[in-house]
């Protein structure tokens, strides 16, 4: 008996994105690629950053003069973790045969000292270095020589860019790094942020390492669309099931249009469907994705202040309340609203709050219904 695979993935990069959603922001972005124009996308973790980059690889694939790789500042301790962490990725993405990469190690060998550590794999298709820190800059920009060599155009995408802010002397090395960057011809770089204060600290600001260094595009929670719902029918309908129009509504209002969840739940509703969707399952399916965190809510909670503890019960209960007002100051008793303004922000940092909503939001829409089930309904 064949599988029949899920229509909703989620917890990967994808290079399908929802159909004629988010696409304005996938035409700009592919042609700030074409026009080798760098990119710093915004938003809160979740809402497809990756994807949506993934998306725009995906139309260069069959084209051989253009390469595309991703790079994760998160698997860096420091700068010098991150120079060795890009070099590899992106001599790999430009180099295909274990002889040309044999060929532009003995180029590099008289820039390394005896202490760097070179790696190539039996099969060639891993080439990792380990320089030291003094080496590091000096060779970034060997990338750009083979893009050069080869007429390559290289796009690289640094995810979790805001990771940047949280190493040593991250001003001094940073700059130095855009200066790197501003002389590439053949590298063309898209930073991915997720925090709003890093991106102020790291783009917006005018003293920032990259201030007007890129075009910047933010992408935002899925509102809910007849292309939205469209898309939900088709995917139950692709196996024989089927979601009316107001469920399908339904899903999306749930988790405030937020892609990655919208996605899970919509996988978890299939899951337990057999033939139509029904409120009751989408309420079971619902307290079913709560039930496998709780653990980790109740783990998140107890690392609020109590402030924040009264805000985020507040938010969940009426999430359209002014908490700012009188009532609501003494209904969950806190003694001010300058108090109330840096317990959210105090949110908005540990991401719980989505910092670059107009109007509050829980980044997990699960941690509401937690909040609900098992702190508010159950006190």
């Amino acid at each position: 008996m064949d599988i029949i695979t899920s229509p909703f993935s989620f917890g990967k990069k994808i290079s399908k994105l929802i159909p004629n959603l988010q696409a304005v922001e996938a035409h700009r972005l592919k042609n700030n690629f074409q026009q080798k124009i760098n990119t710093v996308l915004t938003g809160s973790r979740a809402v497809g950053k990756s994807s949506l980059v993934e998306n725009v690889f995906s139309n260069f694939n069959n084209l051989s003069f253009y390469r595309c790789v991703f790079v994760d500042v998160l698997k860096c301790r420091n700068s010098t973790d991150f120079y060795n962490f890009y070099l590899s990725k992106t001599l790999n993405a430009l180099l295909d045969t274990k002889e040309e990469k044999l060929e532009w190690l003995k180029k590099i060998q008289p820039l390394l000292s005896a202490q760097a550590n070179i790696i190539i794999s039996d099969q060639g298709d891993s080439f990792q270095i380990n320089t030291n820190p003094q080496q590091s800059l000096s060779l970034l920009d060997i990338p750009e020589q083979i893009a050069k060599q080869k007429n390559f155009l290289l796009y690289i995408c640094v995810e979790n860019a805001e990771e940047f802010f949280e190493m040593e002397n991250n001003l001094e090395w940073l700059t130095a790094l855009r200066e790197t960057w501003d002389k590439q011809q053949k590298c063309v770089h898209c930073l991915l942020m997720n925090t709003k204060e890093s991106f102020y600290e790291l783009v917006k600001n005018k003293n920032a390492p990259f201030f007007h260094f890129a075009d910047e595009i933010t992408i935002s929670s899925l509102s809910v669309t007849d292309e939205l719902l469209q898309y939900l029918m088709t995917g139950f309908a692709y196996s024989g099931k089927t979601i009316s129009k107001e469920l399908a509504a339904r899903l999306a209002y749930l988790v405030g249009g937020n892609p990655y969840y919208l996605k899970m739940l919509a996988h978890s509703v299939w899951e337990n469907t057999k033939g139509s969707v029904s409120e009751e399952i989408i309420s079971a399916s619902l307290n079913e994705l709560v039930a496998r965190q709780h653990t980790f809510f109740k783990k998140e909670f107890s690392g609020l202040s109590a402030v924040q503890k009264k805000l985020v019960l507040a938010l969940a209960e009426n999430p359209d309340a002014k908490l700012t007002s009188y009532e609501s100051l003494k209904k969950f008793n806190i003694n001010s609203s300058a108090a109330l303004v840096r317990a959210y922000q105090g949110l908005e940092k540990k991401e719980i709050i989505d910092a670059w909503s107009e109007k509050p939001l829980f980044l997990n829409p699960l941690f509401k219904y937690w909040l609900l089930d098992f702190m508010i309904k159950q006190n």
